[in-house]
């Protein structure tokens, strides 16, 4: 069979220079899309919303509880701060308008970030504020600018008017480049703005956990667009910004244009914190005692100092501490306490250079604990969040994972349960649910073989369950008939569903296929890749026309990558075909042939 392409299949361009999509689908990229809360007779506006990081906002719904300081806890510093972003400091030791707090991982940077946002909130002194989150997803670079400027716009009715009118006059500076963005949507309506509404001037900007953003290069833009702009006097802001002090951060803060506008606030890790720490597990384990009815002997001066000295000064250990102890899926207080404290003796001894580390009995533990027959399903779920694309902002995320799993919903529920210390799920509206992770640490210990061991989601876990997806795709492709859509399928249907409907499941799998092949780490084995070999990708487009599911194909490179050399180029090949029906050339054309004979597939690479 000649490799020449199917004249009924066309094909549009997705997400850049590595990857492609089939069958006339909408464009899209990786970042989190929402729906609009609708703004009458202001379209610009809505546009602006949906280009929005939406959810993490500081007052979000998606990161309800957020994490704050509690107790009267940090007081000194985020006094220092508030009084440095009110200008109330009556002998300045913070001068610059640019604020860098840094600290390593679990300090609670974002707590004392949280909790200054909220307070100069309450004196409308908070312009905006965002709380970037990578294993949430709220990381994406380009959305930036636009969500501080939609927030802009919800604090003064006069920039609202102007940028509205803007974005009215000019949509496609919602996909321009950051520096044009910042220029053309804050800097000349702020010219205007502020003359009217001089509250403006009083604005402080929050960016917590800058190192999340998706990219170095990125990172350092956004600190030398913001730097820029305070060299230049182009914004009246004070700018706050924390992170890890990574290499490339800490270059760029002092950097020669940077350092002269620049305070910073070096939070460590520190034996001076272990006082408050101590508070604040006294407050929450009498919390506890009270919920559970247990007596005041329970959980004793000498057991507290052993959490506290467990913790490290970490605060994120802390609070996953007493989430652990107070969990309703559990054998109740006592023996979660019980198992901490055990963890804690035999941690004292454990060293590592990752600060961090000191967190891995304690997640060893939460793991152990879960049923035997379980952990396969909570890896899975793990692997398959962390990969899934989740820019469908209508679609129910968890109900999207559930059915890829073949888990019905509350099945899907109960296992995630058996996680309550370190993640929860959240509503984004009534109908899209997704998870989020209190850190990013848990997910870095499962991603990571050396600190996990059994439990890492990849390995066996990762070839497991590529397998499984790829023989439901095989099984309905050789159920299905000729080429009927799925049109006639609500997706996804709200629960309750029937999970066994092959159809009904179609979208989800198509959309997990090559993330689960193509992303870091995700190396495809010899025995998964026959199984690939035997996908007739021709019946993708055919099935999923005119549904509202968006199929992206791979990225070609990591994709290819992670193929096994001998397995390569019989499941994808570049082809020298130079005209296929109703597709638009890019500049640089390059097409590529998925699968073999019949089920071959051939999709447009654009750059």
């Amino acid at each position: 069979m000649s490799d020449s392409p199917s004249p009924s299949l066309h094909f549009e361009t997705f997400r850049g220079a590595s990857n492609f999509s089939v069958n006339e689908l909408n464009q899209t990229d990786n970042s989190v899309h929402f729906n609009l809360n609708k703004t009458p007779g202001r379209p610009g506006l809505e546009r602006l919303l949906a280009h929005s990081m939406r959810d993490a906002f500081h007052d979000s719904s998606d990161r309800w509880p957020p994490p704050q300081c509690h107790y009267n806890s940090r007081q000194g510093l985020r006094i220092k701060i508030t009084d440095w972003a009110t200008g109330r400091e009556a002998q300045p030791k913070l001068a610059e308008v640019l604020l860098w707090m840094y600290g390593p991982f679990g300090v609670g940077k974002s707590a004392i970030a949280q909790t200054c946002a909220d307070t100069l909130a309450e004196e409308d002194a908070l312009g905006g504020s965002l709380f970037f989150s990578r294993p949430n997803n709220r990381n994406n670079p380009n959305y930036v600018f636009p969500s501080l400027v939609y927030q802009f716009a919800l604090n003064s009715p006069e920039f609202a008017n102007l940028v509205d009118q803007i974005i009215q006059k000019r949509p496609t500076l919602l996909t321009a480049a950051r520096r044009i963005q910042f220029e053309e949507l804050i800097v000349k309506p702020l010219r205007e703005a502020a003359a009217k509404d001089p509250r403006i001037k009083q604005w402080t900007v929050i960016l917590d956990g800058l190192d999340e953003v998706e990219g170095i290069d990125a990172q350092c833009d956004i600190i030398n667009i913001v730097a820029a702009s305070i060299r230049d006097s182009t914004t009246p802001f004070r700018w706050l910004i924390v992170s890890r002090p990574e290499p490339h951060i800490q270059r760029a803060m002092r950097a020669e244009g940077v350092a002269p506008l620049l305070s910073e606030l070096d939070i460590p890790l520190s034996p001076k914190d272990d006082h408050e720490i101590l508070k604040f597990f006294t407050i929450e384990v009498g919390n506890i005692r009270k919920q559970y009815n247990l007596p005041a002997s329970w959980c004793s001066e000498a057991e507290l100092a052993t959490l506290v000295r467990f913790a490290s000064g970490l605060w994120i250990c802390v609070h996953t501490v007493v989430r652990f102890i107070g969990s309703s899926k559990s054998l109740g207080p006592t023996e979660q306490l019980r198992l901490v404290l055990s963890v804690a003796e035999k941690s004292s001894s454990r060293s590592s250079t990752n600060p961090l580390a000191a967190m891995d009995p304690f997640y060893d533990l939460i793991m152990q604990q879960i049923p035997s027959d379980v952990v396969s399903t909570i890896r899975k779920i793990l692997l398959l969040n962390k990969v899934f694309p989740t820019h469908m902002a209508e679609i129910n995320h968890v109900l999207e994972l559930a059915n890829v799993l073949g888990l019905s919903p509350e099945g899907f529920y109960a296992a995630c349960n058996f996680l309550q210390s370190v993640l929860s799920i959240r509503d984004h509206s009534e109908k899209a649910k997704t998870i989020r992770f209190y850190h990013a640490s848990f997910m870095d210990y499962m991603s990571d073989k050396q600190r996990s061991t059994e439990f890492c989601i990849y390995g066996d876990c990762l070839e497991e369950l590529q397998q499984e997806v790829i023989r439901r795709i095989n099984d309905i492709h050789s159920q299905s008939q000729g080429n009927t859509p799925v049109t006639t399928i609500p997706f996804p249907r709200p629960p309750p569903h029937n999970k066994d409907d092959p159809f009904l499941v179609y979208c989800p799998l198509v959309r997990a296929l090559f993330p689960l092949c193509e992303e870091p780490n995700c190396v495809v084995s010899p025995s998964t890749a026959d199984l690939l070999m035997n996908v007739q990708f021709s019946r993708i487009p055919e099935l999923l026309k005119n549904s509202p599911c968006n199929w992206i194909g791979p990225h070609v490179v990591p994709f290819m990558g992670n193929l096994p050399i001998e397995y390569r180029d019989k499941i994808i090949r570049r082809s020298f075909t130079m005209s296929i029906p109703g597709v638009r050339w890019s500049a640089k054309p390059g097409s590529y042939i998925l699968g073999q004979g019949k089920g071959k597939l051939v999709c447009r690479e654009t750059l």
